[in-house]
């Protein structure tokens, strides 16, 4: 971040009055954002501990048109990214046979110490009110879990990640003889060499025990299943929690895996148990956990602008015609309002500013003429309707745009055609976007070979 004492004239071209180079003398891709307040400028996190030279042109203008008179040249080192460590999930169920190991996500740590503890089956349901769901715990916290778990294994995992990276990890638990068998456990972990005051802790159940429910005013259907197998599995004992850890309500599955439970508003915890395997599911999450999921799209906003046009591809010298219609977050229609919009050409510089009306019915329509020498590559448009972000519509303009067409040809005839016979095809063209591709001419090459086994009936037999 680069930080001014007056604001900057936004309208000015900030990559090429600012220039960020590594140590190579190679000049880094990315531009420059400019802050609400218009006195700071940032650029997209780059790498740390690494070397750069920053050179600030001396043209570089405030909103009162003063430029800064002096230029500017800095030396940069960025700092490497601290440590950190934790598990990728606050619970999780590891199928005996199909489980890929614990995840982990660490940054800049190459060794960990984990201790491994068993729930005993008669705290279970005091330990799991107690930790609701906490990623770390205090020290104080774990001096109860000697009194809650036994200590069943303690190992040191390697994970070497990528310096400055943040990584996803598994720690492999195939090969440790004391988690092999069902059970819930905890996992408790320290950098190695460490001694922090509060440490990484998760909770994990090594279960055949596939668990699933759907809820409805009238009680809770759950249906069990083996993960290893697949079937239904009986005489499966499930409890109904609240956040105390008291039972609200108990019952086995039958034949099927099915078995019915009432609703209740204090109803936090399912758990299903069948011998020493042991199942949680929470019932106050969302249905379906979306956090290992990749989050993307655009930023939500009061106001969005959706512009469409009849394709995403232009020659120089085509016109772009580009309509849009501005609903609220849930999609509704809004009144018509002025939009300041401006159009910038791939290198950033603003070809065309304008206020765009919208029509009767409230469509935006637009048509930009490009111009024969027009600029390829990825034009914007960009309409500001008052939020942090503007909205955007993105082309592309290329110097030659070859139709993009689909041919099926077809023979009249399947059967062998004898040498004097004359051969008959039916071609049917279309342009991709659907539409005929009448008037084209053909140039095309027939290959002719002879039918060596020309007889079914004969096989070995070759005829010509």
């Amino acid at each position: 971040m680069v930080s001014f004492s007056a604001p900057l004239d936004p309208d000015q071209r900030f990559d090429s009055l600012l220039t960020l180079a590594n140590a190579q003398g190679e000049r880094l891709e990315g531009g420059w954002i400019l802050s609400d307040n218009l006195q700071e400028l940032r650029r997209q996190p780059i790498e740390p501990e690494r070397t750069f030279s920053l050179q600030i042109s001396a043209d570089i203008r405030s909103v009162a048109d003063v430029p800064l008179g002096k230029g500017e040249s800095h030396q940069l080192t960025t700092r490497a990214q601290p440590p950190s460590l934790g598990f990728a999930s606050r619970g999780s169920l590891l199928p005996m046979r199909l489980a890929d190991g614990l995840p982990v996500i660490a940054v800049n740590v190459d060794k960990v110490d984990v201790e491994f503890f068993r729930l005993r089956p008669e705290r279970l349901h005091s330990f799991l009110s107690e930790w609701n769901r906490q990623s770390a715990m205090d020290l104080w916290q774990l001096e109860a879990m000697p009194t809650n778990a036994q200590l069943v294994h303690t190992a040191q995992f390697a994970l070497n990640p990528p310096a400055n990276t943040r990584e996803r990890l598994m720690l492999p638990l195939d090969d440790i003889a004391a988690l092999a068998e069902p059970g819930v456990f905890v996992a408790v972990m320290r950098p190695s060499g460490t001694f922090e005051y509060s440490l990484p802790v998760t909770v994990f159940s090594r279960s055949d025990i596939g668990l699933s429910v759907r809820r409805s005013a009238t009680g809770l259907d759950a249906f069990v299943q083996s993960l290893d197998e697949g079937l239904p599995l009986a005489e499966v004992r499930l409890e109904l929690l609240d956040a105390k850890g008291l039972t609200l309500a108990e019952g086995r599955s039958d034949s099927d895996g099915h078995v019915r439970l009432p609703t209740h508003k204090d109803a936090r915890l399912l758990l299903a148990t069948r011998e020493r395997a042991t199942t949680l599911l929470r019932l106050q999450d969302a249905a379906l956990d979306l956090a290992e999921f990749a989050v993307s799209g655009p930023q939500a906003e009061a106001l969005n602008l959706f512009a469409f046009g009849p394709r995403d591809l232009y020659r120089p010298g085509e016109t772009v015609p580009v309509n849009a219609l501005l609903r609220d977050a849930d999609g509704h229609a809004q009144p018509p309002q002025p939009i300041p919009t401006r159009i910038l050409r791939p290198d950033g510089e603003v070809v065309r500013s304008f206020v765009w009306q919208a029509g009767d019915e409230g469509l935006y329509q637009y048509s930009y003429p490009l111009s024969e020498s027009a600029q390829t590559g990825r034009w914007r448009m960009q309409m500001d309707l008052g939020g942090q972000t503007p909205a955007v519509y993105e082309f592309l303009v290329e110097d030659f745009l070859p139709e993009r067409l689909a041919l099926e040809i077809s023979p009249d005839t399947t059967a062998p055609l004898a040498p004097q016979d004359d051969a008959h095809f039916t071609l049917e063209g279309r342009y991709l976007y659907g539409a005929p591709a009448a008037g084209n001419r053909l140039i095309g090459q027939l290959f002719v070979e002879p039918l060596r086994e020309a007889v079914p009936e004969l096989p070995g037999f070759q005829f010509g």
